[in-house]
C-alpha cells in the first residue's frame, strides 16, 4: 500500500506530466498556435491543478518535500502560468539551467 505523500505525488506528477505531453504535440506549431492551443489544451490541466494543490496542501506536512513543493507552487503560481501568454516560451526552463550548471 502507498503513503499517502506518495499517492499525492503521483496526482501532481500525472498534472505535469500531461503538460509535457501536451506541449510535445506542439512542437511543430508556430508560436501563434502553441500559444492558442495551449490556451485550449493545457489551461485546462492547469485550472484543475491549482484546486488540487489547496485541497493537497492541508494533507501533508508543510515541512515535508511534498509539503515544500505545493508550497512553492502556490508561491509562483502566476510565473509558472506565464508560458501561456507567449508561444515563443518554453514549459520549463530545464535547458537554461543544464546550460549554467558547471560540467562534473
Amino acid at each position: 500500500m502507498k503513503h499517502p505523500e506518495e499517492s499525492l505525488a503521483s496526482v501532481g506528477v500525472a498534472y505535469c506530466n500531461k503538460l509535457f505531453e501536451l506541449e510535445a504535440q506542439l512542437t511543430s506549431h508556430t508560436a501563434e498556435e502553441r500559444k492558442e492551443q495551449r490556451l485550449v489544451q493545457e489551461k485546462p490541466v492547469l485550472d484543475a491543478f491549482w484546486p488540487w494543490i489547496e485541497t493537497a496542501k492541508g494533507k501533508v506536512l508543510p515541512k515535508s518535500k511534498l509539503g515544500e513543493a505545493l508550497k512553492y507552487a502556490r508561491n509562483h503560481r502566476q510565473e509558472l502560468m506565464n508560458y501561456l501568454q507567449d508561444g515563443n516560451c518554453v514549459i520549463s526552463n530545464n535547458l537554461a539551467e543544464n546550460s549554467i550548471r558547471p560540467l562534473q
